[in-house]
């Protein structure tokens, strides 16, 4: 038979949980001021960089509904020793509303066309960014208007975790571009936004990498069937049309060549910069509270 404790044993024990609560009361009242303090800079850092990053957003969230309303900005693709491929266009939120685009090819005269008057091409990666940063605006929104619920680790590592995953996917709609197979490229869709329309051996697609606005050119030529890789096999990644075909009519063209210019767009390098700077504020916040999780600390 097991001896009972002896008395200098519980005694251990007792200071044990004295020495044990007084740590965890102190724990308390540092978490406590972290809510007070840390918390309370770190969400109105954040709500500044939302709602600068919204005000960037309003020609998306009030578009204009003719060419006559937007308020344009003109862009010109950089400098790159090629001259192949210009363009002047006008973008108002996610819409290119005009667009005058000159392709020069080997051996033969340059093409020229324009996005046709009083219609817009649709930039759906800014319209996808848009709404995911609506969706962090609410989530954020959501934070604000119950900070008196944020009172413990692991309500304010979920709630700014999946306003964080949110932002995540803003960016990621810009930075990874699912770009269009080769059917979508010469559809007669997008062709019929250009006037005049271009050869059936050229195409040409706008969309975003990251903050930049690109213009995309695929050359093709004629080919017999079964000589290359369908359409249906190809990965939208850069240079991946090259090879592809597609029909018009009878006829069978492969894609033979692919060039593209870019521009920067300096109000979507802003809207990337502060929904990083929103991301970053809010992962230094469930950094700090992490301390506290395993304690289950309660204000």
């Amino acid at each position: 038979r097991l001896a009972p404790p002896s008395h200098q044993m519980m005694a251990n024990v007792k200071c044990r949980d004295q020495n044990d609560e007084a740590e965890r009361e102190a724990l308390k009242k540092e978490f406590v001021w972290l809510l007070e303090n840390e918390y309370t800079r770190k969400v109105a850092d954040i709500n500044k960089s939302m709602e600068e990053c919204a005000k960037k957003f309003v020609s998306v969230f009030q578009p204009a509904t003719s060419d006559k309303d937007i308020r344009p900005i003109i862009f010109r693709p950089s400098q790159t020793g090629d001259d192949s491929i210009s363009y002047k266009v006008s973008l108002d939120g996610d819409q290119i509303w005009r667009a005058d685009i000159t392709i020069k090819l080997a051996s033969r005269r340059p093409h020229k066309t324009s996005i046709k008057e009083h219609s817009a091409w649709k930039l759906k990666q800014i319209q996808d960014c848009a709404n995911y940063f609506q969706v962090a605006q609410k989530q954020f929104h959501d934070i604000l208007q119950s900070s008196s619920a944020m009172n413990s680790p692991k309500q304010i590592q979920k709630s700014f975790g999946d306003f964080i995953s949110t932002l995540r996917q803003a960016v990621e709609v810009l930075v990874v571009p699912q770009l269009p197979d080769v059917k979508e490229v010469y559809s007669a869709e997008l062709r019929g936004q250009l006037k005049p329309e271009l050869p059936e051996d050229v195409a040409l697609f706008f969309y975003i990498s990251s903050d930049s606005l690109v213009l995309s050119v695929l050359i093709a030529a004629t080919t017999q069937k079964g000589n290359t890789k369908s359409a249906k096999d190809q990965t939208t990644s850069y240079g991946s049309w090259v090879g592809t075909t597609y029909d018009v009519g009878s006829i069978t063209y492969e894609v033979t060549g692919h060039q593209q210019v870019s521009s920067p767009v300096r109000w979507l390098q802003d809207v990337l910069a502060f929904i990083k700077d929103a991301q970053q504020l809010a992962q230094e916040l469930i950094d700090k509270v992490q301390t506290f999780d395993a304690y289950g600390l309660e204000e």
